[in-house]
C-alpha cells in the first residue's frame, strides 16, 4: 500500500514539473522572453534565409512611423490636425500601435507578401480576415494565424490587428512570420520551394504534414510540440528578434 502510494505521489510530481516547464515555456513565447529551441537547429543555408527575412523586417518596421491617432479608417495617417512623427523604434509592436488600424493591416500584409516574394512564393495570397468561414469558434479570440495549403492562401486574424496593445501586435508580426514558414514546409514538402532545405528535414516536415498533422483542438500539447510546429516558432524567433 506504502509503495502504490509512493509511486502515485512520484507519478503525480512529475506530471507537475512537466506541465509547469509547459507553461513557462508557453508564457515565455508570449511575452516574447522564451529560449529559442535547440530542437530544430537550422542549417546555415537555413540561417541565411532568416538573415534576409531579418533585413526585409527591417526595412518594415526599422523606420519612422507616421502616428494619426484621431484619424479614421478612409484618412492618411499623419495627415490632419493632431498627428505627430514617431522616432524609428525599430520594435514591431510599437511601430503598429503607432499606426491606425488601416495601415497597420496594411503594412502587415505587405510585409508577408515581400518575404513571399522573397522565398519564390509570390503566387500565395495574403488575407486578413476575422471571417467565421476562417477563424471559427473560440479561433476569433485565439488564433492569429493560419495556412491553407490548398488555397495557397495566409490568413491573419484581423481581431488581433484592431487591438493597441503593443505587445499583442508584435505577437501579430511574430505570428505572419510563424505562417510564412507553414508555407514554405509546405512548398518543400511538394519540391516547389526555391531556398534549399536539408532533405532530411523535408522528410520529417512531409511525415508530419502529410496525414499526421495534430490539430490543436483535439490534442494542444502534442500540436505544440510536433516538428512542423516547434520549426515554425524557432524561425520565427529567430527572424523576429530583437523587434
Amino acid at each position: 500500500m506504502v509503495s502504490v502510494l509512493l509511486q502515485t505521489v512520484t507519478e503525480m510530481k512529475t506530471e507537475i514539473r512537466r506541465r509547469f516547464a509547459w507553461v513557462y515555456e508557453k508564457l515565455g513565447l508570449f511575452l516574447g522572453i522564451s529560449r529559442k529551441s535547440r530542437e530544430d537547429v537550422l542549417s546555415e543555408e537555413e540561417m541565411c534565409l532568416v538573415r534576409q527575412a531579418r533585413q526585409t523586417a527591417e526595412r518594415f518596421f526599422g523606420v519612422a512611423a507616421e502616428t494619426d491617432r484621431s484619424a479614421g479608417d478612409g484618412e492618411e495617417a499623419g495627415s490632419g490636425e493632431g498627428s505627430r512623427t514617431k522616432e524609428a523604434v525599430g520594435v514591431a509592436g510599437e511601430v503598429l500601435a503607432a499606426l491606425s488600424p488601416r495601415r497597420r493591416m496594411a503594412l502587415i500584409e505587405d510585409f508577408v507578401y515581400a518575404l513571399l516574394d522573397l522565398y519564390g512564393m509570390s503566387e500565395c495570397d495574403v488575407m486578413i480576415t476575422d471571417s467565421d468561414q476562417i477563424f471559427s469558434g473560440a479561433e476569433i479570440a485565439s488564433c492569429m494565424g493560419k495556412c491553407s495549403f490548398e488555397e495557397g492562401s495566409i490568413y491573419l486574424n484581423s481581431h488581433f490587428l484592431l487591438q493597441e496593445d503593443e505587445r499583442i501586435l508584435r505577437k501579430c508580426a511574430v505570428s505572419a512570420v510563424h505562417e510564412v514558414r507553414h508555407m514554405m514546409q509546405w512548398q518543400a514538402v511538394q519540391g516547389k520551394l526555391e531556398p534549399h532545405i536539408p532533405d532530411d528535414k523535408v522528410e520529417i516536415w512531409r511525415r508530419n504534414l502529410v496525414g499526421n498533422y495534430i490539430r490543436s483542438a483535439m490534442d494542444f500539447e502534442g500540436y505544440y510540440n510536433q516538428p512542423v510546429e516547434t520549426d515554425a516558432r524557432n524561425f520565427a524567433a529567430l527572424v523576429t528578434e530583437g523587434f
